[in-house]
C-alpha cells in the first residue's frame, strides 16, 4: 500500500478500505506518517467514528491532525462554530497552514461544515494540494459562482488532469452547466465506479446526475445501490426523497423523511424542512384566526 491508495481511497468514498491501507502503510518518514494519518482519521470522520478520532489524537499532535480533532468535535456537537473558527483564525495569522497542504484541506473542511466561506476561501487560495483545488471548485459553485468555479477547474486540469480531484471536480463544473453537459458528469462517474468499485459518494453523485438528466427511475435504482452499501448514509436518503418527489410518490417521500428525522436529526435537509413545516403552520394558524375574526 502507498499514500496514493490511502489518499485515493478517502476521496472516492471507500472510508474503510482508506482506513485498512493506512493501517497497512508502514513509514519511517515523520511527514508522510502525519498525512497518512490525517487521511485515515478523515474517514474514521465520514464512518461516523468520532469517538476513536477524539480519543486518538492527543493535545501536542501536529497541527494537521488537531484540525481533523476539531472536525470530528464539530461533527459531535461538542464544539461551538466560533470556538472552532477563533482555533482556525489563530493557524492563519501564525502562517501554519501556508506550506501545509495537509492543514489547508481540513481547515477548508472545517470552515465550509461552519459557513465560514470567504475565510474557507483565503485558507485554500493558492493551495498546490489536487484535492484543495477540488474544494475551490466546489466552494465558488456552492457561492453561486459557476464562472470563478470554472476558472479553477480549469487551473486544477492544468496542474494534473488525471488525478483522481480532477475528475470529482469535473463532475461538478459539468453538473453546474445544465443538461448539455450532464451526461459528461454521468460518464465520469460511471469510469470512477467501474474503474475503482461503487461507493456510496460515487453512487449518490451518479443518482444525482441521473435527476438533473430526468433519469428518475434510473437515479432510484442507484440509490437503491448505494443503500446496499450503507443503509444508514443520510445523503441517499435525501436523494431518494428528492427523487420520491419528482415521481409525485408522497408515500415513499414520508417515509424518507421519517427515516432521516431518526438518522440525522440535524442534517440542513431535515432542518429546512422542518423550518418550511412551521412557517407553513404559522402561516395557516394566522390565515385561520383572520378568517374566524372576520366572520365574527
Amino acid at each position: 500500500m502507498s499514500l496514493f491508495d490511502v489518499e485515493s481511497y478517502l476521496l472516492l468514498g471507500h472510508f474503510q478500505a482508506c482506513v485498512n491501507a493506512a493501517e497497512a502503510l508502514k513509514t519511517s518518514d515523520a511527514s508522510v506518517g502525519i498525512t497518512r494519518d490525517v487521511y485515515m482519521y478523515r474517514a474514521h470522520i465520514a464512518l461516523g467514528n468520532f469517538g476513536i478520532v477524539t480519543d486518538d489524537i492527543p493535545e501536542d499532535a501536529p497541527t494537521a491532525l488537531q484540525a481533523v480533532k476539531l472536525l470530528a468535535l464539530i461533527h459531535l456537537g461538542e464544539l461551538a462554530p466560533d470556538a472552532a473558527v477563533a482555533t482556525v483564525t489563530q493557524w492563519e495569522q501564525s502562517g501554519a497552514h501556508q506550506t501545509n497542504t495537509d492543514l489547508q484541506v481540513v481547515m477548508g473542511l472545517l470552515l465550509v461544515r461552519v459557513h465560514q466561506f470567504e475565510m474557507a476561501l483565503r485558507v485554500l487560495h493558492g493551495t498546490s494540494s489536487y484535492e484543495g483545488r477540488a474544494l475551490l471548485v466546489q466552494l465558488f459553485l456552492q457561492l453561486n459562482r459557476p464562472d470563478v468555479a470554472a476558472k479553477e477547474f480549469a487551473s486544477l486540469q492544468r496542474m494534473k488532469d488525471d488525478a483522481i480531484a480532477t475528475q470529482l471536480a469535473s463532475t461538478w463544473v459539468n453538473m453546474s452547466l445544465g443538461q448539455r453537459r450532464v451526461v459528461e458528469a454521468m460518464e465520469t462517474y460511471q469510469e470512477l465506479i467501474d474503474k475503482y468499485g461503487p461507493s456510496v459518494s460515487l453512487l449518490n453523485g451518479l443518482a444525482v446526475a441521473n435527476l438533473q438528466a430526468g433519469n428518475l427511475a434510473n437515479a432510484e435504482t442507484v440509490l437503491r445501490d448505494a443503500l446496499l452499501i450503507d443503509n444508514k448514509d443520510a445523503t441517499t436518503h435525501v436523494n431518494l426523497a428528492v427523487t420520491a418527489e419528482l415521481s409525485a410518490q408522497p408515500d415513499s417521500v414520508r417515509r424518507q423523511t421519517s427515516m432521516l428525522v431518526r438518522l440525522a436529526p440535524q442534517h440542513p435537509w431535515v432542518v429546512s424542512a422542518k423550518r418550511a413545516e412551521d412557517h407553513f403552520d404559522k402561516t395557516f394558524a394566522e390565515f385561520t384566526a383572520e378568517k374566524q375574526n372576520v366572520t365574527a
